[in-house]
């Protein structure tokens, strides 16, 4: 292969500009495929590799388009607004890899778990002093706040004083 001038260089530079033009237009949906294809075909794409690109442009924008879906699928469900088998359903219609699904779930199960709220110290206190919860369950809730044993014993001995 002969090597390529500075103009031929340059003239490559500037058909590869005018590719990525012609395909973010036609993601912008401002052309359309046989408009990009002839275009193409034009400044020297033969109609299959005018054909490739496009046909890769349309599959970029239905990843787009999936990846959208999975984040609104993901917010309703962390927020509780789904509830698992309703997620799973719905991310199985967007016929993503079992294993794809799968990771997201267990991703998802995690982060929903982490954004689990607990009742306070001062709600814990006055269910227990309205006998809505045992002392085991304050001791329980209170660890889980991140009480120490010792701590949860004088708060105990507070709220028995009275």
């Amino acid at each position: 292969a002969a090597e390529m001038t500075p103009e031929d260089r340059q003239r490559e530079t500037q058909r590869e500009a005018s590719r990525g033009a012609l395909i973010k237009a036609y993601k912008g949906n401002i052309l359309e495929r046989s408009e990009v294809i002839n275009y193409l075909y034009e400044i020297g794409y033969s109609e299959q590799a005018a054909d490739l690109y496009v046909t890769t442009a349309d599959l970029d924008i239905e990843d787009d388009i999936t990846d959208k879906k999975i984040d609104t699928i993901h917010d309703m469900y962390v927020r509780r607004l789904l509830d698992r088998s309703e997620a799973v359903g719905r991310l199985g219609a967007l016929n993503l890899p079992g294993k794809q699904s799968d990771a997201l779930m267990a991703n998802w199960d995690v982060e929903k778990d982490s954004r689990t709220n607990r009742p306070s110290k001062s709600e814990l206190f006055k269910m227990f002093k309205l006998n809505i919860i045992s002392e085991g369950t304050l001791r329980d809730e209170l660890e889980g706040l991140g009480y120490v044993e010792k701590t949860i014993g004088l708060y105990l001995q507070m709220i028995k004083a009275g």
